[in-house]
């Protein structure tokens, strides 16, 4: 699982760094910024205070669902929770998939955590996903459609490029009984002329 797709914080850059290379690597810079310590030397500006605030609660938000007697214990332990919890959910919806008609999984065909993450992209035959997505988005489920920047795929598997997979997005949090639901609004939706 990747911090990047499953930080639940606000879009924010950082960057870790072996101090030789912070010190050698050329950067770009304000003029203002300093060559020490070598972290300054990256810095683009005064950074804004509310990401920063946001960044810490999403820490604490990992490390809550965690245990451990520090904080890189629990937070190793809040994403290992994360990961158990969405591999389960992502199985269930997985089994759900197959048994419904004219739609496809693209990509990884199981909820290996390894493999592949709790974010699913659907393939309907004879539907628009323009028309699903807002049709479950009226009974209060949340999905998308498009391309989702991943042009090259959508066009490898020989979708439209705007109207793209419908994607399904599982978060820890979710449900069973959500993922029933779904899929109980999806199936009706496909079955319907």
């Amino acid at each position: 699982m990747t911090l990047a797709g499953k930080f639940f914080g606000p879009h924010l850059g950082m960057s870790w760094m072996r101090r030789d290379l912070a010190e050698s690597l050329p950067a770009e810079r304000v003029r203002p910024a300093g060559n020490q310590p070598p972290g300054h030397r990256f810095e683009t500006g005064t950074q804004l205070h509310e990401n920063i605030a946001g960044f810490v609660a999403a820490v604490d938000y990992v490390a809550s669902l965690g245990e451990g007697d520090d904080l890189g214990s629990r937070l190793d332990s809040g994403y290992r929770a994360i990961e158990s919890r969405e591999t389960d959910l992502s199985d269930h919806l997985i089994r759900e998939l197959r048994e419904l008609p004219n739609v496809r999984l693209a990509g990884v065909q199981e909820a290996d955590p390894n493999l592949r993450d709790a974010t699913f992209g659907l393939i309907l035959d004879g539907k628009r996903t323009i028309d699903v997505a807002r049709a479950l988005g009226d009974k209060g489920i949340y999905t998308w459609n498009g391309n989702f920047y991943a042009k090259g795929i959508v066009e490898h598997l020989g979708l439209d490029m705007e109207d793209g997979l419908l994607r399904i997005g599982l978060m820890h949090y979710n449900t069973h009984e959500e993922i029933e639901r779904c899929m109980e609004q999806l199936g009706l939706l496909l079955a319907s002329a």
